[in-house]
């Protein structure tokens, strides 16, 4: 994360985008990590956001449901078997 950019307003819903540059992104560092996790957690448009995430891969023709891409947490929150990695549900 560039260090001139700050969440002044803890209040409000910010949406995150990043560019990751030799590998380095949010979810490494686990002070990002968490800060943005907790956003998540902490607002119910976190959800809808998840949710939009999860059906892209739909909408784009790749799959049939957000449960059958390979690298989707969607399985996760159906309560079908876990993926290819732990995740940590946003509830």
């Amino acid at each position: 994360m560039g260090r001139k950019f700050k969440i002044w307003d803890q209040d409000k819903l910010y949406f995150v985008t990043f560019t990751v540059i030799q590998w380095r992104d949010i979810f490494i560092r686990r002070e990002y990590r968490d800060i943005f996790l907790d956003s998540l957690n902490s607002n119910e448009k976190g959800l809808r956001y998840l949710e939009y995430i999860h059906n892209n891969p739909v909408k784009a023709g790749f799959i049939l449901s957000p449960e059958d891409y390979l690298y989707s947490s969607a399985n996760n929150y159906a309560g079908l078997p876990k993926n290819l990695i732990e995740v940590i549900l946003i509830e």
